[in-house]
């Protein structure tokens, strides 16, 4: 290698080294991968408590309608109580009776108004009913949503279901207000 070649080599080496044209692209290039992730990752958990939140203001506004008793003396209770549910969450979640479940359990005080935990085993139980109670029982109403997360990424981190879903839940403990025959009385 002759001695002109030996510059021109390291004079391009040397520029190249000293060139800062494109640096910030470069840079930008790198952490704009982490602040995106952080970015989709507050968006991701802020529709997360969102869709809970409206899970809960759906749930009391649901739970009316067993504490003043008008699912017990209708024909299409269930139905009704469910389809009340289903207006005010149907602004954000789907109200398919795979991904939206009601668990109502009547109990006679408060110390003994224990329900069964959603999961077993990592999957969802299948025990759930519906059974608003009478007048005076104790109710214990809960609501859970099969959420789909939406970046598959955070998926396995905020999931705790199969197929990146997380359970969302909501829960309301009441006694029911006296109707009916005890009116009567």
């Amino acid at each position: 290698m002759t001695q002109w070649q030996r510059y021109l080599r390291s004079r391009l080496v040397k520029n190249f080294a000293e060139e800062e044209e494109g640096t910030a692209a470069i840079e930008f290039a790198l952490v704009s991968i982490l602040f995106f992730s952080v970015i989709f990752a507050i968006i991701e958990i802020g529709m997360l408590i969102f869709a809970n939140a409206v899970l809960e203001n759906g749930l009391q506004d649901a739970a009316r309608m067993v504490r003043t008793g008008q699912v017990q003396f209708s024909d299409t209770g269930e139905e009704d109580l469910k389809n009340r549910l289903c207006e005010t969450v149907d602004v954000l979640m789907s109200c398919d009776a795979d991904r939206l479940i009601l668990d109502v359990r009547s109990f006679d005080d408060f110390e003994g108004a224990t329900a069964p935990p959603p999961l077993v085993g990592g999957e969802l139980a299948d025990d759930f009913q519906i059974t608003p109670g009478g007048a005076g029982d104790v109710v214990l109403i809960r609501a859970f949503y099969l959420w789909d997360t939406m970046l598959p990424f955070f998926g396995p981190i905020l999931a705790n279901l199969p197929d990146n879903q997380r359970l969302l839940s909501a829960t309301t403990a009441f006694r029911n207000e006296p109707f009916g025959a005890i009116l009567e009385e």
